[in-house]
């Protein structure tokens, strides 16, 4: 059963914001549970980053020997440092020229 009644203005502005209100929240609700399926499960194949870096070392000491793996440990162990340096100065001078 239906049930008409006359509202005010008022009461209509009132009534419409009131449900858009709850239909925000129940949106949000609902794309935070997705995220949090997404977490649970993403969290199950944490592992396979480790797996696919492991298989990398493997082939690659397979294919070009430890020498080869040892140059490119090294080659990113300078380029991170080298940039992370970088960054940290950049940081440092800009830093200057605010404060």
């Amino acid at each position: 059963m239906v049930v008409i009644r006359k509202v005010s203005p008022e009461q209509w502005a009132y009534e419409i914001n009131r449900s858009i209100q709850l239909r925000m929240t129940q949106k949000q609700k609902a794309r935070q549970l997705k995220f949090r399926y997404y977490d649970k499960f993403l969290s199950q194949f944490m592992p396979l980053p480790i797996l696919i870096g492991l298989t990398a070392i493997i082939l690659i000491v397979y294919f070009y020997g430890w020498q080869d793996l040892g140059k490119l440990a090294l080659s990113w162990l300078v380029s991170v440092t080298l940039i992370s340096t970088f960054v940290y100065h950049m940081f440092k001078r800009f830093e200057a020229e605010l404060g």
